[in-house]
């Protein structure tokens, strides 16, 4: 292993989100498990991936404890950004984050035994606060994608203006020419990354809620999907949405 791999994961293991992320990512693996086994005569075994995932699941909240308040921190900075559309949905989906994991607090301490709630009760709230987040960032993911669009619209407009410069049916401009569809997503990865992550994390508050119903295996399969690109952009901050 080369000393630049192994300090990479030195550097993404130190971090409490990369830890959450891989946790997220083993968490939905089990989902994903257990929901191919449960039609099969193997009890012990789903019983134990799902204590797994319930486990990972309890660790994950202990790891993200007192991070609201880094949320509101960044809703006070984000309040600040000139764009209105990038302003609002930034700064609400920072404030609702905070809130969601906020009452996911109240559900771990619930877990340990240290209060008594109704689960059911504070896990739809903590959930409806999640599913704002993420349709908050989505909007924010179709502004980018629109302005995106906008400008390589624009950049068209202008070359096809400038061909018969002068008079000159065979000018061409040297400096650009239209991008490709390749070269347009190549040009916008993060965005591209944080659409999928949003899209394919969008139906599990969605399912918590009971707004539309999809079976274990495919929230596994969502959650790793949505989980290998979050691992991703902490792995390679060049692969975050900025602003976000």
């Amino acid at each position: 292993m080369s000393t630049d791999i192994l300090s990479s994961i030195i550097k993404f293991n130190a971090q409490t989100n990369g830890r959450d992320k891989v946790c997220r990512l083993f968490q939905y693996g089990c989902r994903l498990a257990w929901g191919r086994l449960q039609h099969k005569d193997k009890k012990e075994l789903l019983q134990t991936i799902k204590n797994v995932e319930s486990m990972l699941s309890m660790t994950r909240k202990l790891l993200r404890f007192g991070k609201s308040l880094d949320f509101l921190q960044g809703a006070l900075k984000s309040i600040h950004i000139k764009d209105t559309v990038l302003r609002l949905t930034l700064t609400l989906s920072k404030i609702n984050q905070a809130f969601y994991l906020l009452f996911d607090h109240i559900l771990w301490f619930n877990s340990v035994g240290a209060i008594k709630v109704d689960r059911e009760y504070w896990g739809k709230i903590s959930a409806r606060f999640y599913l704002a987040t993420l349709l908050l960032n989505s909007i924010r993911d179709l502004y980018g994608i629109y302005c995106v669009i906008q400008e390589e619209l624009t950049v068209r407009k202008k070359l096809s203006s400038s061909r018969y410069k002068n008079g000159d049916t065979n000018y061409q401009s040297l400096n650009r020419r239209p991008a490709t569809m390749l070269e347009i997503t190549q040009q916008n990865i993060p965005l591209v990354l944080d659409t999928v992550k949003n899209f394919f994390d969008l139906p599990i508050p969605l399912c918590t809620l009971k707004y539309m119903q999809l079976s274990a295996t495919k929230q596994g399969i969502f959650g790793l999907i949505s989980s290998v690109v979050a691992v991703a952009t902490v792995w390679n901050p060049n692969l975050k949405i900025v602003p976000s």
